[in-house]
């Protein structure tokens, strides 16, 4: 899993390339929260080019989301396969998605 990083202010932009899945999640877990320290105050995972997200990647995504305190979480750019795993979940309406 190839992982990028953008910064603009205080948003932390984190493109993860690939699959999010039980072998990857928890790396993608690890970097965020290396990461997103406390000097930003949004994270947004862009998910444009996450091929592939499994029940071990959505749990990481939640994890990161209740571990923010007062922080904010978006998920951009999310293709068609994230959009139907977190649609068909019932997650879609927990994260900001744009």
């Amino acid at each position: 899993m190839t992982i990028n990083t953008k910064v603009s202010g205080t948003v932390l932009t984190i493109s993860p390339e690939g699959r999010l899945d039980s072998t990857t999640s928890d790396e993608f877990l690890a970097f965020t929260r290396e990461h997103f320290t406390t000097e930003y105050d949004v994270l947004a995972v862009d998910c444009a080019a996450v091929d592939y997200i499994s029940s071990k990647g959505l749990r990481v995504l939640l994890t990161i989301f209740k571990g923010l305190g007062e922080r904010k979480m978006m998920i951009i750019n999310a293709n068609e396969c994230v959009r139907e795993v977190l649609n068909t979940t019932g997650f879609a309406g927990a994260f900001d998605m744009r």
